[in-house]
């Protein structure tokens, strides 16, 4: 297939398919009574009721075995937070203290944490009782008032957040402060059909999952004391959530709780018939403002949801994904999309946000529902060959210029054809350990495709369509461009794009650091390649040459050491190198910045970018204790042979191996930069100092 027709290659929305089939004919199963077994006639009932009714009743009659309850709803991937940078150093501040550390410019993220150079908010989660007896029951922010000169902090108030189980993040606006929180509700509500909790709903697929998610205003008029305005709770549980322009941006995913007939006098007929006369409003989530109910989502019906005429439609369990919008200077002002299926994850830009998740007809194919941000509607759908498993999933995908570029997985490569994709490139080269691609002769050491078996990994940019599809513009590896990305067996372990731009680092036992060009979207090829030992699980542009990379050593077997930190330049793409590194510890090491980018804090300043984070420092697997890292990296393009130098400004213990109860920790640490210091903020408790005092 040429480039033409690879070009006008179109993405096909797939004919939703059950994830894992438990039983064919429910009553062959066993369960429910010996009662006479009449057929119910689903498909005449459900004739004239709205997509969602059909989707959501059928959905539970076509997945109920007599013996069995399993969820096959998949939450894989669920991030906190994600995605890719639009300018250098997106994260880095410059009004001398540090921010929350996002994925893409002009797109906040939700974290424990916030300060705006004045004041820092900080949640405190509650403890468990046998752990702390005198922790507060309900989560809580602390107000605390900091200072660059010199550098301190102090405590000034505590807000409780009634009702709430944990907070799942802050955002700090002008004057106001949103938290986003996890409250319980009860589930038998819906139907009557339990009315007593027993110890059996603990196996309940619905019983983790009765959850609202709270979108907490806080007024900040007085900001030693924030006081709560407003409350738009919504029922189900937060996948992830952005600020863009003032708007909030949340996905929450419901599950409807209908018990099963198992052990009662209940045919299964006779359930199928219960499920059927139940009312629609029963099946939706609920909302409640400021503590008081106002309703159901989504009772028109209008919803994303399977083809249900497919010849192999999706009978899963149901779910809804609920798309809200939150005017944050206009509480009043929101609006809920409705989507459905195997939704996990987020991704945004500034433009456009992007649901993803698994189809439901297979598990190694991503799911892509793609949203305009200015119209708040949904412009495309389709999926992609492959998966984004692995941490930091969002990160794989990006979107520029009308243009989403996305790396994907698998295993089973050989199963494209019945994935997703029509008329993606077939060509299947000849395995060879050197590539022969003229046309990329700056990559001339990558490998070419090998076994269905073995790790592939591609990259595709693709484009919404005028029929609601999505167009393929690209993909690479592709029949002209053979060289793929990783060795035979590596792992994806971080992407970041940048610009026009892709970094892909791959792991076995060596860590190729990939630059992809994306400069014609048409055509994009791997311009360059760096192999070294250990990987970078997070990669991090400082400007247009510089790329910093976080991960773990590792010996030339593939064994990983201690946390690493590598400083590589770019500035000749096709000859990426690494020009400075530091390895902190020994194997055991970690830290949640390897998992977490809001756990990783960048400032600018004058000569370049300063970084801190904690670690846990371990001598083979023998923990030693954690630790604050600071470093400042010289950017200025007017010290050219200094440039890029990594300088350890402090490597200090702040918690000893001597202290027990930190082996039960149940909080999160975080270190935020201000002028010439820091605050180490634990669970909500704040320790501030000069780099010097620590």
């Amino acid at each position: 297939m040429d480039e033409t027709d690879m070009n006008k290659a179109t993405l096909v929305r797939l004919g939703w398919l059950p994830g894992i089939v438990i039983c064919t004919v429910l009553s062959s199963c066993g369960g429910g009574s010996s009662h006479s077994q009449e057929s119910v006639d689903v498909d005449g009932q459900l004739s004239s009721a709205t997509t969602l009714e059909q989707y959501l009743k059928r959905g539970y009659i076509d997945s109920y075995s007599g013996s069995n309850n399993y969820d096959t709803d998949d939450t894989t991937g669920t991030e906190t937070a994600t995605d890719g940078v639009a300018d250098a150093d997106s994260s880095a501040d410059e009004s001398g203290y540090s921010t929350t550390n996002t994925q893409e410019s002009g797109v906040d993220e939700a974290d424990l944490i916030k300060q705006n150079g004045n004041y820092l908010y900080a949640v405190q989660q509650p403890m468990p009782a046998w752990l702390d007896s005198d922790s507060p029951t309900e989560p809580q922010i602390l107000s605390w008032a900091t200072s660059d000169d010199p550098v301190s902090s102090s405590l000034q108030g505590t807000t409780s957040l009634t009702g709430a189980y944990s907070v799942d993040g802050l955002y700090l606006l002008d004057q106001q402060l949103v938290a986003l929180t996890r409250s319980g509700v009860d589930g038998t509500q819906h139907t009557g059909y339990s009315s007593v909790a027993e110890v059996d709903d603990y196996y309940s697929p619905w019983y983790w999952k009765s959850y609202s998610t709270d979108i907490r205003l806080l007024d900040l008029a007085d900001p030693a004391q924030p006081n709560q305005s407003y409350q738009l709770s919504i029922e189900g549980y937060l996948l992830s959530s952005r600020v863009v322009d003032g708007q909030l941006y949340l996905v929450s995913k419901f599950t409807p709780a209908i018990e099963a007939p198992y052990g009662s006098d209940l045919s299964v007929n006779e359930w199928q018939q219960q499920v059927l006369d139940t009312p629609i409003e029963d099946l939706l989530p609920r909302v409640w403002i400021d503590g008081e109910v106002s309703g159901h989502l989504f009772e028109d019906g209008d919803c994303n949801v399977p083809d249900l005429t497919a010849a192999n439609s999706y009978n899963g369990y149901p779910s809804i994904v609920s798309l809200i919008r939150v005017n944050l200077s206009d509480p009043s002002d929101w609006q809920a999309s409705c989507n459905s299926g195997r939704i996990s994850g987020v991704y945004a830009s500034t433009d456009a946000f992007i649901l993803t998740g698994y189809t439901d007809s297979r598990w190694d194919a991503t799911r892509l529902d793609w949203y305009d941000l200015d119209s708040f509607s949904l412009i495309a759908s389709g999926s992609v060959p492959g998966t984004l498993d692995g941490t930091l999933p969002s990160f794989r995908l990006s979107e520029r210029a009308g243009l989403l570029r996305i790396l994907t997985s698998s295993w089973n490569w050989s199963v494209w054809d019945d994935v997703a994709i029509d008329d993606v490139d077939e060509w299947q080269p000849e395995v060879s350990t050197n590539s022969d691609d003229s046309t990329s002769s700056s990559a001339t050491d990558s490998t070419t495709v090998e076994s269905s078996d073995d790790w592939q990994h591609r990259l595709f940019i693709l484009k919404p369509a005028s029929d609601g599809s999505l167009d393929l513009v690209a993909q690479l590896p592709n029949s002209e461009r053979t060289s793929v990305i990783g060795k035979p067996g590596e792992d994806v372990k971080s992407v970041r794009y940048f610009g026009e731009r892709a970094y892909v680092v791959t792991f076995e036992q060596t860590d190729p650091l990939y630059v992809i060009n994306l400069s014609d979207s048409s055509d994009p090829y791997i311009e360059g390649e760096l192999e070294i030992t250990g990987f970078s699980s997070y990669l991090h542009p400082l400007n247009d040459t510089l790329l910093l990379g976080l991960g773990q050593a590792a010996d030339d077997s593939g064994f990983t050491q201690g946390v690493k930190l590598s400083l590589f330049d770019t500035s000749d793409p096709a000859n990426p190198t690494e020009i400075s590194s530091l390895e902190l510890g020994s194997r055991g090491s970690w830290s949640d910045a390897l998992y977490d980018h809001h756990a990783i804090s960048f400032m600018d300043t004058d000569s370049g970018v300063r970084l801190a984070f904690s670690w846990s420092e371990y001598e083979d697997w023998n923990w030693q204790g954690n630790r604050i890292f600071v470093a400042d990296i010289n950017t200025s393009p007017d010290t050219i042979t200094d440039t890029g130098s990594l300088t350890t400004r402090l490597n200090q213990t702040y918690q000893s191996a001597d202290d027990d109860n930190y082996r039960y920790y149940y909080g999160y640490s975080r270190v935020a930069l201000q002028g010439a210091g820091l605050h180490l903020i634990s669970n909500g408790t704040v320790e501030s100092g000069t780099l010097e005092s620590w």
